[in-house]
């Protein structure tokens, strides 16, 4: 994949000289902005670098680099891209800010090509793992609430089943012996646990996946054939277990 690098470069000459060297040595796809509110516009318009190459003085102000890179990081669809900074300005103070609104390397100026193209590499090197690990964890994310939401669907559509045959929820906590029902002070029977896996609201937080999965079971093996109803159910029942086996791998 080519390398994209965004430059932030107020002097023509320099951004130029810059972008010309990356494409040609590094074989880089560069685009350049002037100022702070170009960079910003490329980034909204749609370019995503995969490292941004930024000045701190420009036309904007003498900390404009600084205020790019606290956009940058402030922003949920940027905030990965590293930001190298290339200045003339060596004063340790600047350095740090750089550093602490998180840039990820400083350079100064002139630069030497080859160091330039090493630190970029390196950066886009980060940038890609950071990704990964991103994907990676929005992933689990979707499978963990689906997970969760496997519980109240198979229940739903298992008591469903059970009901369409005649019987009650009672009658299914007591004769399959996986549910409690308890008699309240009006003399009704409730299954509040049973209750509590038909919502995912009230789903508890780590739910009891095998008295779930042998509830489908049960009601598929007693309770009269719905042929839809079933299909839905055994569909169900086969992905919960499916994710189930994932999570504990």
């Amino acid at each position: 994949m080519t390398c994209k690098v965004l430059i932030v470069e107020d002097e023509e000459d320099i951004r130029e000289a810059l972008a010309m060297e990356l494409e040609f040595e590094a074989q880089y796809e560069c685009m350049t902005a002037d100022d702070q509110e170009a960079a910003l516009q490329i980034l909204k318009g749609g370019f995503k670098p995969h490292v941004i190459l930024t000045d701190i003085m420009m036309p904007s102000g003498q900390d404009a680099g600084l205020q790019l890179i606290q956009a940058i990081k402030s922003h949920a669809s940027w905030k990965f891209i590293p930001v190298i900074v290339l200045s003339a300005k060596t004063q340790s103070g600047m350095i740090l800010e750089a550093l602490r609104l998180g840039a990820i390397d400083y350079l100064i100026k002139p630069w030497n090509l080859t160091e330039l193209v090493g630190r970029i590499e390196r950066a886009y090197t980060l940038m890609a793992s950071s990704y990964s690990e991103v994907e990676t964890d929005v992933e689990r994310e979707g499978v963990e609430k689906r997970w969760r939401e496997l519980h109240t669907e198979l229940m739903q559509h298992s008591l469903l089943y059970w009901e369409t045959s005649g019987n009650s929820k009672v009658e299914l906590a007591d004769e399959s012996g996986l549910w409690i029902s308890t008699l309240d002070g009006k003399g009704t029977f409730r299954t509040k646990t049973l209750d509590r896996y038909l919502n995912i609201k009230t789903l508890p937080k780590n739910p009891q996946t095998h008295r779930v999965i042998h509830t489908a079971k049960y009601v598929l093996q007693h309770a009269s054939h719905n042929e839809l109803i079933g299909k839905t159910v055994t569909s169900l029942l086969q992905e919960l277990d499916t994710l189930t086996q994932q999570r504990e791998t």
